[in-house]
């Protein structure tokens, strides 16, 4: 088992080497990168028939009714009238494929509410909102208090005059104790003022970061 892992992290690194990449801050990212767009949906228009039945009928004993409603289209099998066997089974069907749809319908109005969420961005130009999903690489965000953080970030400054926050990561791995963070600290010792210039100072770019990533 070991040996499996060993090789599979090996072949996952040499598929997705570790190397830098710079980042300039406010200035829109030239590299590759995903969009942050939250979607948690198992299904499309096209799949969704076809694989709700698929995980209905994976399981023995749906599989043996099916069969069974299916034999009766034999004559020499048949037994009692047709509607005894695929009524039942219909109904059931309709019923998961209902609940399915309703569930499914939960999960996209979920993420749309998500991606809509408009948080306050930062740039050389000022501050204006945009929304989650238009979030890209390299943007500077300004999270408030009791505020969803909407992708992986980097802290560069709190209010604190330690640099330091709070943050809660139950929607990662369902600990909902708080914990500590800190901001990069040559950040967070300029004063506001020195902070507003950095931010202003060039119209190409507001800061560096030069970061590693899988």
């Amino acid at each position: 088992m070991k040996v499996s892992y060993r090789n599979l992290k090996q072949y996952l690194i040499a598929k997705q080497p570790l190397f830098p990449r710079t980042i300039n801050l406010g200035k829109e990212y030239s590299g590759k990168s995903v969009k942050n767009l939250i979607k948690n949906q198992k299904y499309n228009i096209v799949t969704f028939l076809p694989l709700v039945l698929f995980e209905q009928f994976k399981f023995f004993l749906n599989l043996y009714f099916l069969l069974v409603a299916l034999s009766q289209f034999v004559p020499s099998l048949r037994i009692g009238n047709l509607y005894t066997y695929w009524v039942p089974l219909g109904f059931v069907l309709s019923i998961t494929i209902i609940r399915e749809g309703y569930e499914e319908f939960l999960r996209y109005w979920r993420d749309r509410k998500l991606n809509n969420q408009e948080f306050q961005k930062f740039d050389i130009y000022g501050s204006r909102l945009i929304k989650s999903k238009d979030i890209r690489v390299g943007d500077v965000l300004v999270l408030h208090k009791n505020q969803r953080i909407p992708a992986d970030v980097i802290l560069l400054r709190t209010s604190e005059y330690n640099g330091s926050c709070f943050i809660k990561t139950d929607q990662l791995d369902g600990e909902t104790d708080w914990k500590l963070k800190h901001a990069i600290p040559m950040l967070q010792e300029l004063e506001k003022d020195e902070v507003s210039t950095l931010m202003t100072i060039s119209r190409n770019y507001m800061a560096i970061l030069q970061v590693k990533y899988f």
